[in-house]
């Protein structure tokens, strides 16, 4: 201010003040030592881009974004494209935002968090290599940047290399040693591990979702995700209260709400169960209602007494979401194709189904005891048969004779879901 008093012409000191009058809340104050700057200096690019960072900041993000476009229009410089992305990325245009930053990173590769951003959203479209290559990239100048590495273990999380995100996940804890998301993202490596590995697993989840919660109290999903390890250990009463609480901080949760109704069906406690179910299917319905696919499953409405014309909807949701995933896939696998004939069938004769059926149970389970009747009785007619399994072999007999048949059984749960999809 001092410096301002004798010589009003200096541009850095009224950039330099703006930076702490933001850094104290004064953004009235700030923006008007950036109006003094930009008139100053209206070639400086640098002034233009500081000025569309303090309107973002001061919360003003259609002028933010119009002093973006300016800049970048005037100076086509990186900080004003990466800027201009950003804005972008928040507000879900991620199609805008990755011609944005693969524009800003081509001009200037050091910015880490626009290289991490457009990994997110490569990550987002099942391009993982692609997020995989540009994470890497950004460890190699911030080789212990906790949000970092925690993005590069949920892509290769995402491509089912377990360990190798469980190792990502732990070096960002130690970085960040309270970061509830770290934790709770070692939580559920875990407990994938004890659902496809070892039960053993379970407990260093359990460990970890507390941990979650002791940091942050109400931390979404930590007390779901912690219900369902309680639950697969067969610690049934502390599921219950786990997805009680769980209820109590997001009451309309359909996930937690389907996993109490299931486990009280499973230990045969009927309070209150047409309500539950009523419950269930009010807050699907409006989540369907605002074009957001639903919590809750199409499977548990075959489990749960709903309308058949729910559950229909209800498929229809999720098959929808497929479609629009799948576009980021590029593939062709056999198994999408419309239908096939019979070997030595002749060209006129009607195509027939590929049907595929995905279990996690397919062993020594209520439905692994059911469905190993099936393909017995299965006729080459009906249409082609294929077995997929969410989980290793149990060793079981009942598994022992799905995979020895004629359906071959395809062990798909540590895929990524570009392998899965097309195997």
């Amino acid at each position: 201010s001092k410096a301002l008093e004798l010589d009003n012409s200096i541009m850095e000191a009224y950039t330099n003040r703006a930076a702490l009058l933001r850094k104290l809340k004064r953004c009235d104050s700030a923006l008007e030592d950036m109006k003094a700057a930009i008139k100053l200096a209206p070639s400086n690019s640098q002034v233009h881009v500081a000025f569309a960072e303090a309107l973002k900041e001061c919360g003003k993000k259609n002028e933010a974004r119009q002093m973006y476009e300016t800049a970048m229009q005037k100076f086509g410089s990186a900080h004003s494209i990466g800027g201009l992305a950003g804005i972008e990325y928040e507000d879900s245009n991620t199609e805008r935002a990755v011609e944005l930053y693969e524009r800003a990173i081509a001009l200037d590769d050091s910015v880490s968090a626009w290289k991490t951003n457009l990994a997110v959203i490569y990550n987002s479209q099942l391009k993982r290599a692609e997020a995989e290559n540009l994470l890497r990239k950004s460890l190699e100048q911030s080789p212990r940047d906790g949000v970092t590495l925690n993005n590069l273990g949920s892509v290769l999380h995402g491509q089912g290399r377990l360990n190798d995100a469980l190792s990502l996940y732990q070096e960002a804890l130690q970085a960040n040693p309270d970061s509830a998301l770290f934790y709770f993202n070692i939580g559920n490596v875990f407990l994938e591990k004890g659902y496809m590995e070892d039960y053993k697993f379970l407990t260093n989840s359990i460990e970890h979702y507390v941990q979650v919660i002791r940091i942050h109290t109400e931390y979404k999903g930590a007390f779901n995700n912690l219900g369902n390890a309680l639950k697969e250990g067969d610690l049934f009463d502390q599921a219950i209260r786990a997805w009680e609480a769980a209820l109590r901080l997001l009451p309309d949760d359909v996930d937690v709400m389907a996993n109490l109704v299931h486990l009280r069906n499973h230990i045969v406690d009927w309070t209150n169960r047409d309500l539950r179910f009523l419950n269930i299917q009010k807050v699907a319905e409006k989540q369907m209602a605002n074009n957001t696919v639903p919590s809750m499953q199409s499977f548990h409405c075959l489990l749960f007494p709903m309308p058949p014309e729910f559950c229909l909807k209800v498929a229809k949701a999720f098959a929808a979401e497929v479609q629009k995933q799948i576009k980021y896939i590029d593939f062709k696998p056999a198994f999408a194709e419309v239908g096939y004939r019979i070997s030595g069938s002749p060209p006129s004769a009607p195509l027939l189904p590929r049907i595929g059926v995905i279990s996690h149970d397919l062993g020594n389970h209520p439905t692994g005891h059911l469905f190993t009747a099936i393909p017995a009785f299965w006729k080459s007619e009906y249409g082609m048969l294929q077995l997929f399994s969410l989980s290793t072999s149990d060793n079981s007999r009942y598994f022992q004779r799905l995979a020895q048949g004629r359906h071959s059984v395809e062990m798909i749960g540590s895929m990524s879901f570009q392998d899965a999809a097309t195997t």
